[in-house]
């Protein structure tokens, strides 16, 4: 059936009058008729409400997810931000053991080489010992052949004698002298060895080091470049899930326009039917 034009218009539009105008158009077998599409709008609208509070409902859920994911998306850019920090004071303490381990190489460096001067400088004390051991052979060789020419010369060689046998008792004593400075060379040497060993050691280990805090700080700058990555788009997340989340509750509130505009129509119609039924009930009475 054709639906009569003043069924069309808005519902705010119909009126107590309108069923009586109605009536007057069609006559008194258009009311049941009128009954029915009265029935068949209000099937229809409360099945549109209906779907509209399902929506509704839909669109809610839907903020408070938009919502939990925005604020997921800042709590995440937070920490982010926090790693980052603690990475920055991180990297500024590799910095800072890296700039002390540059000082302990160089001192390391300038110490071995110290050691080594020392060792080159003992091995020129112990050829200069040498160089008096054999002055002093050769000393104490004159001197046993002038003890010899002393005796030859009888009464006149003995003040001769005693200066050859005081040359001789000094050579010992410097023989005995240069021996303990041999030996104490020696032994200089031999720790000279030791710390030139330990001393490459411990420049070997600070170079691994070295190596060790330059590879640490590439990873530090790695793991702050991708936690800017992170916090950026965190954030840009955040926002975007926030201007979801204010669109759905602005859907939502046109929602529950729509639905309170349903009620409305459901009202005006209930009026209709009502005059509508009282219509039916004059035109019943009339006959």
């Amino acid at each position: 059936m054709q639906l009569p034009n003043w069924l069309k218009r808005e519902p705010h539009a119909i009126t107590k009058q309108q069923p009586k105008i109605a009536v007057g158009r069609f006559g008194a077998g258009s009311i049941e008729s009128c009954k029915r599409t009265i029935a068949s709008i209000r099937g229809d609208w409360n099945k549109q409400s209906q779907d509209a509070d399902v929506l509704k409902a839909a669109m809610v859920k839907n903020g408070k997810r938009a919502n939990e994911v925005s604020d997921t998306c800042f709590s995440l850019a937070k920490v982010a931000n926090k790693v980052k920090t603690e990475l920055q004071n991180a990297h500024s303490v590799c910095e800072s053991s890296l700039a002390q381990m540059n000082e302990i190489k160089a001192t390391t460096e300038a110490t071995t080489g110290s050691v080594i001067s020392l060792n080159n400088k003992t091995t020129t004390i112990g050829n200069i010992v040498r160089s008096i051991n054999a002055i002093t052979n050769q000393t104490k060789v004159i001197a046993f052949n002038a003890a010899l020419e002393a005796a030859s010369a009888g009464e006149h060689g003995k003040r001769f004698a005693v200066v050859a046998s005081e040359i001789n008792r000094l050579t010992d004593d410097i023989a005995g002298l240069t021996r303990q400075i041999k030996d104490q060379i020696a032994a200089i040497g031999e720790s000279a060895g030791e710390l030139i060993v330990a001393s490459e050691e411990g420049s070997d280990r600070v170079m691994h080091g070295d190596k060790l805090l330059k590879k640490l700080l590439s990873i530090f700058a790695q793991i702050q470049m991708n936690t800017e990555i992170i916090t950026s788009q965190s954030e840009e997340m955040g926002e975007k899930s926030k201007r979801a989340a204010d669109t759905n509750n602005e859907v939502v509130k046109k929602l529950e326009t729509v639905v309170g505009d349903y009620g409305l129509r459901s009202h005006l119609l209930d009026e209709l039917e009502a005059e509508t039924n009282k219509l039916a009930v004059e035109l019943n009475g009339d006959r």
